[in-house]
């Protein structure tokens, strides 16, 4: 029963996971340090396991990988990443944005709306 409406986000998820993925290249990912006037993709994170301790981070890069959407963010966004830099990092370093430790909601509408800022 959804006595409230709440709406069902898995399309959403869907198309924002197919644009990605036809958007990420043969380098695997879309690369998403805000420069100029893009808007900044943003995400909340949960330090603890009971969400006591949360911070914004920038999501500086995004991919599809196990038909799943993951991101690497900073919590500073004073330092830029380079493509290079995303590929040096190891696979810890991404992260589900349906984890736990991700605010998913928020997350999911934030890259739905400027993802395509990036790719253009």
């Amino acid at each position: 029963m959804n006595r409230f409406n709440i709406p069902d986000l898995n399309p959403m998820y869907g198309s924002v996971r197919k644009y990605i993925e036809e958007n990420q290249g043969t380098k695997g990912f879309i690369l998403t340090e805000p420069q100029g006037i893009k808007d900044t993709i943003s995400t909340i994170v949960f330090e603890s396991e009971f969400f006591e301790v949360c911070y914004e981070a920038v999501v500086k890069a995004i991919r599809v990988k196990n038909n799943r959407i993951e991101i690497i963010y900073s919590q500073s966004d004073t330092l830029p990443y380079k493509e290079s830099d995303i590929k040096e990092l190891d696979e810890d370093s991404w992260e589900d944005i349906k984890s736990p430790k991700i605010e998913y909601i928020s997350t999911l509408f934030n890259i739905a709306e400027n993802i395509e800022q990036y790719t253009e």
